[in-house]
């Protein structure tokens, strides 16, 4: 990965007119870039033209990124994601990116891209994906996942197990093995209702990945 120097910590905070504007070839050599990107990394034009666009690449983005960026940009499909880039004299500035492939008599000519001031809460979440990869781990906790795949099917099934064992200390005493049965009842009705709002969701995730399907940058 390349070595741009040394950083300082200290952010540079774009406002919500910025919009900076470049174009590169191929290998990501910039081509074209606008003022506002000239003002906001604190390079010339002339310092920026006709180099790598890796020459803001800050140290605490992982490799991952950019290789699913990649990846993606040479599949002819855009990639959005939140990327952190080092100034010139060490500072960090935030974007909110979005790059998409250039093309010319039907063949990808070089790539554009658009970034602008990107959301604290994207930031937020940014920075604990990309310290975890930095690390080495995988993008979220396994807990997480678990959490995000069968949460509601939990909870659906806590509430109908509760549910139903109130009415039936109303209604009887029930007994050991009914409350059992009862609470397999209730962990059949969280499945259920968990496969009906997978499936309720299914082609909106399907046009969904057709626009974006990079783990790291979802």
């Amino acid at each position: 990965m390349r070595n741009n120097g040394a950083i300082s910590g200290r952010e540079v905070s774009l406002s919500s007119n910025d919009e900076i504007i470049s174009s590169s070839d191929l290998k990501g050599t910039i081509i074209f870039c606008n003022p506002t990107f000239s003002k906001i990394s604190g390079y010339n034009l002339d310092e920026l033209l006709n180099q790598p666009h890796n020459i803001l690449r800050h140290p605490h983005m992982p490799a991952p990124v950019f290789g699913n960026l990649w990846q993606t940009l040479r599949a002819d499909k855009p990639w959005m994601g939140i990327i952190k880039n080092r100034c010139k004299n060490g500072d960090h500035y935030w974007v909110d990116a979005y790059v998409t492939p250039v093309h010319e008599r039907g063949e990808i000519v070089g790539y554009e891209s658009v970034r602008t001031k990107a959301d604290h809460e994207r930031i937020r979440r940014a920075e604990e994906v990309y310290q975890r990869l930095q690390q080495g781990q995988a993008i979220y906790p396994a807990w997480k996942k678990i959490a995000g795949n069968w949460g509601n099917a939990f909870l659906i099934a806590l509430f109908s197990f509760i549910a139903l064992t109130i009415i039936q200390f109303i209604t009887s005493s029930p007994s050991v093995g009914y409350l059992l049965s009862l609470a397999l009842a209730s962990i059949g009705v969280g499945f259920g209702a968990h496969q009906i709002h997978l499936s309720s969701f299914a082609n909106a995730l399907n046009e969904a990945h057709k626009v974006i399907n990079d783990p790291i940058a979802t």
